[in-house]
């Protein structure tokens, strides 16, 4: 295998959306052959849909963003548009969009994410993450609240399905992930929007955060963030 995985994380639908008032019915693979779909380019869902209804890649309208594609399929210019269903739900709302307008018509694959890890991972770290999150509901272990500094946690507002704004808090697999780690360590935390992601970094720097949910490395950043291996 090429990599080592932790999880799963969460559960993963991929799902074919359509204009709820639309009323659209698929019956047969030739039927979804009828319609104008949408699709982000290379993406997991156009694979699926070219591999199991058989479409030719050429006759889908494909963009490199998925807002541009539930733009068109809000105006009436695509009829079809496969993609992650959370992920869409969230854009929908990004947008100004009510969810309840659009529908989910054919279930391209159920699935579940993980987290990949280089194959030479050490053993014990992907037994130990794997072992968190399996006690993520567990009570926390290892202290009473109060005899440790409270953890400031943030990340980027707008990076699903790893991380996004709700409300005041950051939301995704990667606060699940995190909130099960320092759960299972008996860390107390608060995991708290903290603005835009160039703030979130800045706040980081000064110390205001002491945690960043995800973050590639580079050799700025190390210079005052450690990174966990």
């Amino acid at each position: 295998d090429l990599f080592k995985w932790v999880g799963p994380i969460c559960d993963l639908q991929i799902g074919i959306l359509a204009l709820k008032k639309r009323k659209i019915r698929l019956k047969d693979a030739d039927d979804i052959k009828r319609h104008k779909i949408g699709t982000v380019r290379k993406g997991a869902p156009e694979q699926l849909l070219i591999k199991q209804f058989g479409v030719d890649k050429n006759a889908l309208i494909r963009v490199t963003e998925p807002t541009q594609s539930i733009k068109q399929l809000e105006s009436g210019r695509i009829d079809l548009f496969p993609f992650n269903i959370d992920t869409a739900n969230y854009l929908f709302k990004k947008g100004g969009l009510d969810p309840d307008d659009f529908e989910v018509i054919h279930i391209l694959k159920n699935t579940a994410l993980y987290y990949a890890f280089h194959k030479d991972t050490d053993d014990t770290l992907i037994a130990q993450l794997n072992n968190a999150l399996r006690n993520l509901d567990a009570p926390a272990q290892g202290g009473k609240p109060g005899q440790r500094k409270t953890l400031i946690v943030s990340g980027h507002p707008d990076y699903p399905p790893v991380m996004w704004r709700s409300e005041r808090t950051i939301d995704g697999v990667g606060a699940r992930v995190t909130k099960a780690i320092l759960d299972d360590l008996g860390v107390p935390y608060e995991i708290r929007y903290a603005g835009p992601w160039k703030r979130v970094q800045e706040d980081a720097r000064q110390g205001k955060i002491d945690l960043i949910l995800g973050l590639y490395s580079n050799a700025e950043r190390r210079s005052y963030m450690d990174y966990t291996n």
